[in-house]
């Protein structure tokens, strides 16, 4: 049989002190509750143990006999923290972000959150170390502003662009920075509706790919710019956020690639023209070589393979000249009509063809060598579309008072048709398979280098008519 024995309860006396707990908890909570007094220092009449942790003082050493808070206040921040407490109301609490120096002479950042008392007589407040936090907001405002001077300064176009392809930000490079922002390239009135829909098609293929774009030309119309673009994905968290693309102006080279493509088809048309201008003259020469090699002592002969050989200098400078400037060199002086004429159809004689000049006497201020050129030129391109014994009439116009203003070419061969007239004038055209299409760019561009006008008109037998005014 089992004998229990009986155990008197013990009593046990638990105090609860309140004030000693919210001590506890005040003291264990980082930074410092505090209790100050408005005035000259900000005295500090109380404060939590964290006040020494803050500041490296003693609650009594900011009691403001040798010291007050005001006292380790930044001076670049006393003036704001005093206009703050002497606003403050009873409720709500006001919160102000400072700095301090410590005992040591450390910089500190801190938080600091306060009301007045009901008598206005003090100010309570919580105020904590936010050293870190500022530090981090320092840099990321530091990171920010040097971001914001890369966009201002840097030479080039760059924009970031979000998943949708709409610009986020956008360099000062053009100067309108703020029009694109919020906007696709289809938003926007800078960029043609096919150049839109190009680069919101490359911006797709970098963000869902993830694949870069490099080097791709692209023009804006209404500011008349070529760009030279890349465009890369932008990672956030290892996922594509957006794009950055870099946009290079290279109109200039653009302009300069122009003038290079102008300057070479110049010196192509500068062969074709040397080609087709001195054909003639050489093929008399050797004519009159081969007659004179027949008839011995023929000096007739060798004078006129002569004048031909002279005419082909003529001819080449002229052409060195267009080449080297641009423009056709003019040396001006009084020439007959009827004289220039007799001349060219010499240079370009047919046995068979008729040439009528109805005024004998006219005359008018032309450079001579190039008003040869344009005879040449018209009674050949007669030739070479005509039958072989095409009939070519010269004359005069008048103005009613009866001043030379122009003078006219009319065949009558097969004329040009009216709807062909207006491109007759344009290097390489022919209707001649054979043909080399710059006899009459070569008239065209004599006639504009005189101030002159040219028309073509159908003759009366039904052929080509060109009249020539303005002399």
């Amino acid at each position: 049989m089992e004998t229990f024995s009986t155990v008197r309860p013990v009593q046990v006396s638990i105090t609860f002190d309140p004030d000693a707990t919210v001590q506890s908890v005040v003291d264990s909570t980082p930074g410092t509750v505090y209790c100050r007094r408005p005035g000259d220092s900000h005295a500090v009449e109380s404060a939590s143990a964290g006040v020494r942790d803050l500041t490296g003082y003693a609650p009594e050493e900011l009691a403001g006999d040798d010291r007050g808070w005001l006292d380790i206040v930044h001076g670049d921040d006393r003036t704001a923290l005093v206009e703050a407490v002497a606003g403050v109301p009873t409720t709500p609490a006001t919160e102000h972000t400072y700095r301090i120096r410590t005992a040591g002479g450390r910089e500190r950042w801190v938080r600091d959150r306060f009301h007045s008392t009901s008598d206005g007589r003090q100010v309570e407040g919580f105020v904590v170390d936010v050293t870190e936090q500022m530090t981090d907001r320092q840099e990321l405002q530091a990171d920010a502003k040097l971001l914001d001077a890369v966009f201002e300064s840097i030479p080039v176009h760059t924009y970031v662009k979000d998943q949708e392809g709409r610009h986020q930000r956008v360099s000062e490079h053009l100067g309108i920075a703020d029009k694109p922002v919020g906007n696709t390239d289809s938003d926007l009135d800078i960029v043609s509706e096919q150049h839109a829909h190009q680069a919101h098609e490359a911006d797709m293929q970098v963000i869902e790919e993830g694949e870069s774009i490099t080097d791709t030309e692209e023009y804006l119309p209404s500011i008349d710019q070529w760009n030279l673009t890349s465009k890369v994905p932008l990672y956030v968290d290892g996922e594509v956020a957006g794009l950055i693309g870099v946009s290079r102006r290279i109109t200039e080279h653009k302009r300069t690639e122009r003038e290079l493509r102008l300057k070479t088809e110049r010196l192509e048309e500068f062969v074709d023209t040397v080609t087709h201008d001195i054909t003639n003259p050489l093929s008399i020469a050797r004519g009159y070589v081969d007659l004179a090699l027949e008839a011995d002592g023929d000096e007739q002969h060798l004078q006129e393979v002569a004048q031909s050989l002279e005419r082909i200098d003529e001819i080449i400078d002229d052409v060195l000249t267009l080449s080297r400037t641009g423009y056709v060199d003019l040396d001006t002086e009084t020439v007959s009509l009827a004289e220039v004429c007799r001349t060219a159809w010499k240079n370009v004689v047919s046995s068979s063809a008729s040439l009528s000049i109805r005024e004998e006497d006219a005359e008018f201020v032309a450079d001579r060598s190039q008003l040869l050129r344009i005879f040449e030129n018209l009674f050949r391109n007669a030739l070479d579309h005509c039958s072989d014994d095409v009939s070519i009439i010269v004359e005069a116009l008048y103005d009613p008072s009866g001043r030379t203003i122009g003078f006219a070419i009319e065949d009558d061969g097969p004329g040009i048709p009216s709807d062909e007239r207006d491109c007759v004038f344009d290097t390489n055209y022919t209707i001649d398979d054979g043909g080399s299409g710059f006899g009459l760019s070569i008239v065209d561009d004599i006639v504009d280098a005189h101030g002159w006008s040219i028309d073509i008109i159908e003759s009366e037998t039904g052929g080509a008519r060109f009249e020539i005014t303005g002399v």
